[in-house]
């Protein structure tokens, strides 16, 4: 009888059992890449908390605290009692041959596990918090994706009505179809053609209101371009009309009659035209879709705000979109809403 080769049965016996570990392994890193462009960073983070954190958490903790003599001294005298009893009972219940190396030792394996148990608590609760939290998600990884789509929805929203004033020599308002006499629909529904959306601006019948009947499946139709990216609603859970979170300056759009650039005379980049909304979002077919920035940002649930940390976008008269913060002073924030006002600054200082 013949022995068999180990050398030549082992690794065909074991090969496929390598080639599995290797393909997980090669899936899972090639995964964190694809997550990380999607925004999606919590598995990198609770591989980190769980791996390396207990050391980040270590470092970071004695910093926070504020030391003074009277308290190093306590701990200092407290340490030495906590030594001093340790070796007591070792002494006394450890049997003969007790001695201070013991002590040390085991002093340092219970300040170990002190140290460790307290880190692997904290590391416990934020990890829990790294899964449950929306902002967590959202603040890490894909807010600045967020912001760029809400920026450029805006922009579109800009693109749209500098086309509309190219073709009929005016901004689009909430006024009606004038030639076929009908009812007023929103700014957002008459710029549907230019913004994505001509199909649905066909299957409107303009010589009834927007809440008919007939039309009630075309503004029931949510459209991208319209809703701020990210965990917002975006229907109506009443009515199931789509949502904007978009709205158009008061003092600019709401007014009667054809609005022209010439009519701007503070100048199309120092007026605010329309944006950001995360209050009483409403429906995007509804005509009156107008605040009043004058109100500040984030400071009414009627006025201008986002989900975003610390301000909003605008789009400007001029096309452009700008950040403004909520902590821009009252009097500035209700020039940038005036289309006449007269006031002299420069948009380039307000800006954060």
């Amino acid at each position: 009888m013949t022995d068999p080769d180990p050398q030549g049965d082992s690794p065909n016996k074991w090969r496929g059992v390598y080639t599995w570990k290797e393909i997980c392994v090669s899936l899972l890193l090639s995964l964190f890449p694809l997550m990380f462009c999607g925004g999606i960073v919590f598995p990198a983070q609770i591989v980190w908390y769980l791996s390396l954190g207990w050391a980040y958490f270590l470092f970071q903790t004695p910093a926070n605290y504020s030391w003074n003599r009277e308290t190093l001294l306590l701990g200092v005298v407290s340490f030495g009692v906590f030594i001093a009893l340790i070796h007591v009972a070792g002494s006394r219940f450890g049997g003969i041959g007790w001695s201070w190396r013991r002590t040390a030792k085991l002093v340092t394996l219970s300040t170990a596990a002190f140290v460790v148990g307290i880190a692997f608590v904290s590391l416990t609760h934020l990890t829990l918090w790294t899964i449950r939290s929306e902002g967590a998600l959202i603040s890490d990884g894909r807010e600045p994706v967020f912001r760029s789509m809400d920026r450029n929805n805006l922009k579109r929203f800009g693109i749209a009505q500098h086309i509309v004033h190219d073709i009929d020599g005016h901004f689009q308002t909430d006024d009606g179809e004038a030639e076929i006499a009908s009812p007023p629909h929103s700014w957002q529904t008459h710029l549907l053609p230019h913004m994505e959306a001509n199909d649905l601006h066909r299957r409107i019948d303009f010589s009834k209101p927007w809440f008919a009947d007939e039309n009630k499946p075309v503004f029931q139709t949510e459209v991208d371009l319209f809703t701020s990216p990210g965990d917002i609603p975006t229907t109506d859970p009443k009515t199931g009309y789509a949502l904007t979170s978009y709205s158009a300056n008061s003092r600019l759009l709401s007014i009667s009659g054809k609005l022209t650039r010439d009519a701007i005379t503070d100048g199309t980049s120092q007026t605010i035209m329309a944006g950001d909304i995360i209050n009483n979002l409403p429906p995007w077919g509804k005509p009156g879709n107008f605040r009043d920035p004058a109100l500040g940002i984030s400071k009414s649930p009627h006025g201008f705000g986002s989900r975003f940390t610390g301000g909003a976008f605008f789009l400007m008269a001029d096309g452009s979109v700008q950040w403004f913060g909520e902590g821009i002073a009252p009097e500035v924030i209700k020039a940038l809403a005036t289309p006449t006002g007269g006031e002299s600054f420069k948009v380039e200082d307000v800006i954060d």
